[in-house]
């Protein structure tokens, strides 16, 4: 049961974390990529007399959004430049300010272009086939797992040994999933540097940040799993001791 449920908890981690656009849209946000494009954006507006910071890195987090989605969809598609345009539009009416439609139109498509390069869209694209190969295994090794494992709970409840099953289970699950999200916290550096040789720091901190992320989300669910099963591991064995 605990190769079981290490899988569980390892393909169920990765489909709500890094194989999730929210999770993945949100990580990128909290880096320096929302400041660094926002402070590029304020120095066009500059160019069009707007001295004002216009555009701040939480206004941006919709328009991320919408480029890491595409590069998440089957097909691709995105509405980024008109993202954009909303963005900038909103916040220039937040300030008072009218922006002429030609200076919206030049800015969203320099912000465009802006945002692809800075997340490393035209990278990550080339590696678009081979994520949606793993995103769709990942989710039938959940899918194979969870079955699997309802299985394993109807035997032990058959047996009446579920309580004896489960305690074990739970512990070296956890123990399982915390020693390899643990070896994967140490290699990730390497391992991401390596693959990304040509990517500029911005675009090495930014996947770093998502991957690590769901690194520590791994490791705190499999310490938690550990707790679990051993508490239920000792309650069990006195109970059993007693009876």
């Amino acid at each position: 049961m605990a190769l079981v449920v290490a899988l569980m908890t390892i393909t169920s981690c990765l489909q709500v974390t890094i194989f999730n656009e929210d999770f993945t849209a949100s990580a990128i946000s909290r880096s320096g990529i929302g400041s660094s494009i926002a402070t590029d954006l304020n120095n066009e507006l500059s160019n069009y007399g707007v001295s004002q910071n216009v555009v701040t890195s939480d206004s941006l987090q919709p328009v991320i959004k919408a480029e890491i989605t595409a590069l998440y969809s089957e097909d691709g598609s995105t509405s980024l430049s008109t993202a954009v345009s909303q963005v900038i539009t909103k916040q220039a009416e937040s300030h008072n300010l009218n922006l002429p439609g030609t200076a919206t139109d030049v800015l969203a498509k320099k912000a465009t272009s802006l945002i692809s390069a800075k997340i490393g869209g035209d990278r990550l694209e080339q590696l678009a086939p081979e994520f949606q190969q793993l995103r769709h295994m990942n989710m039938m090794l959940l899918a194979a797992s969870a079955i699997f494992l309802v299985l394993l709970v109807i035997v032990a409840l058959a047996e009446h040994h579920f309580f004896g099953a489960l305690g074990p289970g739970l512990f070296f699950g956890g123990l399982l999933v915390s020693l390899g999200g643990g070896f994967a916290y140490l290699i990730e550096p390497s391992v991401v540097s390596g693959m990304f040789t040509d990517a500029q720091t911005l675009i090495l901190n930014t996947l770093n940040t998502v991957i690590i992320s769901s690194i520590v989300t791994l490791l705190f669910v499999g310490i938690i799993e550990m707790v679990i099963g051993l508490v239920t591991l000792v309650g069990h064995h006195v109970f059993a001791k007693n009876h």
